[in-house]
């Protein structure tokens, strides 16, 4: 269990560490996909990040997953980034 909390939190850091003006979004779930998959776990694709603004849960929706959605980040911007990882792929 230890590793798995171990390589989520990683997974954060790799997602966090791309984010920068002009950077696409979908890199994030690129990052914390292909980390995960390489100790074996999964990405939960039902949970997202989200923008944080007048409203809560507002746009972008931040897949933690591969995904092919557009979307760029602007200096800024407030989002979450909440990964869940699983045991199972």
């Amino acid at each position: 269990m230890k590793r798995l909390v171990k390589v989520t939190e990683e997974c954060l850091e790799r997602g966090i560490a791309i984010c920068k003006d002009g950077a696409q979004f979908k890199k994030i779930g690129k990052r914390i996909s292909e980390h995960a998959e390489k100790y074996g776990y999964g990405v939960v694709e039902r949970f997202v990040g989200h923008g944080v603004g007048t409203v809560f849960h507002s746009e972008p929706i931040i897949y933690h997953h591969r995904n092919d959605e557009a979307g760029f980040m602007v200096e800024g911007q407030t989002f979450t980034i909440g990964e869940c990882i699983t045991l199972c792929l």
